[in-house]
């Protein structure tokens, strides 16, 4: 004799299986529950059931059936002799109870398509779509999704300040398959231009806690959208008409002018910060003040 689930009356939803329409004269039904291979299990809608299991106290309505991940096997179809399938072949689908009767998950042969992901910051939710199958969702750097062989079509859902190859397709014949999804992030220019020094005069900025040497008359950073703090350290002798300030990235380069202008004599905190960052060059050896950036990036300048 098939084993019991524990008891079961339909909660919230609407029409039949809402509990405010039922009446001690409502009709309640069996609903046994198959599956094939037996180690797999269906979700019927708020309950988990494995083969074999039956709810005795289904009143007739419709129901959210999903046929549960079972390894690398899929769904292949649904039987049912207790209504009718809104779609033999998907999951989820709808069941409408209407007699005592079984419902059958068949599951076939299947192989994971696995996606993995190239180049967001970790923990980043992503999300792709494949074939049928619902949106599926990771903060990991893979989404795995069983299916049988066959053609499937792919769409990964978009992130702002990334690009990517957004839809694909993915063949399965007889193996499991990977596809690396790789995302670039965009980013756009921020630019420091100087004037007022001798040529090859030692200036820096520092730009979110990170500080850049310069010789040039312009120091030049790739960033994301988004809000940075910056200083202007001026050399012995100067002062700049900008020191400090806050700059914003929303879609474009952005510049920011530095006019340095001689003073009488050398500030003792300009000398005191040139002597730190000469300090840090020298044991680092020149060119150490690189700015970290991503080894992908689209660049607008």
């Amino acid at each position: 004799m098939p084993s019991a689930a524990p008891p079961f009356r339909p909660t919230g939803g609407t029409g039949a299986d809402d509990p405010s329409t039922l009446s001690d004269s409502t009709t309640l039904y069996n609903v046994t529950f198959v599956t094939v291979p037996s180690n797999c299990s269906i979700q019927f809608f708020q309950g988990v059931f494995g083969n074999g299991q039956w709810k005795d106290d289904v009143a007739e309505g419709s129901y959210t059936i999903t046929a549960l991940p079972c390894g690398s096997d899929v769904l292949t179809s649904w039987t049912t002799t207790a209504g009718q399938l809104s779609s033999n072949t998907t999951s989820p689908t709808t069941l409408h109870v209407s007699s005592n009767g079984t419902l059958t998950a068949t599951y076939g042969t299947g192989y994971f398509v696995t996606f993995n992901e190239i180049g967001l910051v970790t923990g980043t939710q992503w999300s792709l779509s494949l074939g049928t199958a619902l949106l599926q969702f990771s903060t990991a750097n893979q989404i795995v999704v069983p299916e049988p062989n066959g053609t499937y079509n792919y769409t990964i859902t978009s992130i702002p300040d990334f690009v990517c190859k957004q839809t694909g397709f993915a063949h399965v014949d007889g193996a499991p398959v990977t596809i690396n999804v790789t995302f670039i992030s965009i980013v756009y220019e921020i630019s420091f231009s100087e004037t007022g020094l001798p040529s090859g005069t030692t200036w820096s900025i520092t730009l979110q806690f990170v500080p850049t040497v310069s010789t040039e008359p312009y120091i030049a950073i790739d960033e994301l959208n988004g809000s940075y703090n910056f200083t202007v350290q001026p050399p012995p002798g100067y002062t700049a008409n900008v020191l400090s300030g806050t700059l914003t990235v929303a879609g474009e380069p952005q510049t920011i002018s530095v006019t340095f202008t001689k003073t009488s004599t050398p500030s003792p905190v300009s000398l005191w910060v040139l002597a730190g960052l000469g300090t840090v060059i020298a044991g680092c050896g020149l060119g150490a003040f690189a700015v970290l950036r991503r080894q992908r990036r689209m660049r607008f300048k």
